[in-house]
């Protein structure tokens, strides 16, 4: 057995994972960012599904890896994350409790916290409460009015984008939101149950929505501005609206949450 991996193998066993009251699976990507924080999690979660864009050549150690399952991306390479949630819910089998998604760095301008503290307060969390829905990003936008392309904010965006969406859920009665309140990105912990309320069908249909946009035009944002909601959030998310202030001076909700549970964190 490869040295490196009997090492990891080791310390998936040492953890007592499988003990856990809740199985993690996260889902992230590789394209050209280094995943050298993925060893640093692997003994506290399920697995790590890592869709690969092919354009860099993958660490011989995540090949050979037990417990990280490597997804071919490179048919879709230039599109962004919504696309590879879709595809994970729409093709792939989510046998755990839970699903981490991220985008793939380990800290970044909208993430400052190391995917291996957030996995840590994830587990620890789960431990004491089911709660099936944390954003784990940073960054909060008043009713996410910030433009993201010329003239566009995120409200207009899903605005915009809602008649194809409408009809994908099978919602053409239903208006457009009037109002968003979350935190930005698709960087969530999301319970089973909120995927599998959709049907693989869906899924589907949403992640050939998202191959037919442009990457990084307002259609695509959209699919951003509402990644809560398709994940059975209401638009208005009231954890974020109950606690904008403390989000906009720097906690995330993943750290609110964890305080609201009584739980500290290692220095």
């Amino acid at each position: 057995m490869w040295r490196g991996q009997r090492l990891i193998d080791q310390l998936y066993r040492a953890s007592g994972a499988n003990d856990a009251p809740s199985k993690i699976t996260v889902v992230t990507c590789h394209h050209d960012n280094s995943i050298d924080w993925i060893p640093t999690i692997l003994h506290a979660v399920h697995k790590v599904v890592l869709y690969d864009t092919k354009q860099k050549q993958l660490p011989e150690w995540a090949q050979r890896t037990s417990n990280i399952e490597i997804v071919d991306k490179s048919s879709f390479p230039r599109h962004g994350f919504p696309a590879l949630v879709f595809h994970y819910c729409a093709f792939q089998e989510t046998d755990a409790d839970y699903v981490l998604f991220l985008h793939g760095h380990n800290t970044d301008w909208h993430q400052k916290l190391p995917v291996k503290k957030i996995v840590s307060m994830c587990v620890d969390i789960l431990r004491v409460a089911k709660i099936e829905f944390i954003k784990v990003s940073d960054r909060f936008y008043e009713d996410w009015q910030v433009c993201r392309s010329k003239n566009r904010c995120m409200l207009t965006c899903v605005t915009n984008s809602w008649s194809t969406l409408a009809r994908i859920l099978n919602q053409q009665d239903t208006p457009p939101p009037l109002r968003i309140v979350d935190i930005n990105t698709e960087q969530a912990l999301v319970h089973k149950s909120r995927i599998t309320r959709h049907s693989a069908l869906t899924w589907k249909m949403l992640y050939e929505h998202a191959l037919s946009v442009e990457f990084h035009s307002e259609h695509e944002w959209a699919l951003e501005g509402a990644f809560h909601y398709l994940m059975g959030e209401p638009w208005q998310r009231s954890f974020i609206m109950d606690h904008k202030k403390e989000i906009a001076s720097g906690k995330n909700e993943l750290e609110l949450r964890f305080a609201s549970l009584g739980l500290t964190q290692d220095a």
